[in-house]
């Protein structure tokens, strides 16, 4: 039985705030991996705070929207993710010679931290167990079509081990 789940968020699709591995240079010359993990902001009302809230916000819309559909226990074994992110529309794309339909987005976040985003988020809803699970799928993004507010449609599914054969040419 192939299990799938098809969510819908509203709102401007945020990345969260990554650790991030930085090349250092030790006192003796050699170097080193320093893995920098991001905090939130102590002090209020700064850019960085408001980036964090946001980022937090809408990754709790999507566990709100996974509760509404959540499968009785955590999925297990490998899982297809697909992940369509709609972000606005620019005003140099709103006029009458640009297509009214969604035009893809080139520009930041990048798709991989969207990804992760949504990926930690279903994680924490409990849909799966780890995010390693997510072996398959797109990570599309998007302007908006004219007239559409932004937002994401997540589609994931668990894979049958006999699609998992068919996918890599072994059936």
């Amino acid at each position: 039985m192939n299990e799938t789940i098809t969510l819908t968020v509203s709102g401007i699709p945020h990345g969260r705030p990554r650790p991030l591995a930085r090349a250092r240079q030790g006192k003796n010359g050699k170097w080193f991996a320093q893995v920098y993990q991001p905090k939130k902001p102590s002090r209020s009302g700064t850019k960085a705070e408001k980036r964090w809230a946001k980022a937090n916000a809408w990754a709790e819309a999507v566990r709100l929207a996974t509760f509404q559909k959540m499968p009785a226990e955590p999925w297990t074994g490998p899982i297809s993710l697909t992940i369509d992110a709609y972000f606005p529309r620019p005003q140099d794309l709103m006029r009458k010679k640009d297509p009214d339909g969604p035009i893809l987005h080139t520009v930041k976040p990048d798709r991989d931290n969207i990804d992760k985003a949504v990926m930690d988020a279903l994680k924490e809803a409990g849909l799966f167990r780890d995010d390693c699970q997510v072996c398959q799928g797109a990570v599309r993004k998007w302007y908006v079509a004219k007239g559409y507010a932004p937002g994401v449609v997540i589609v994931a599914s668990k894979i049958t081990a006999a699609e998992g054969a068919t996918l890599y040419g072994q059936a």
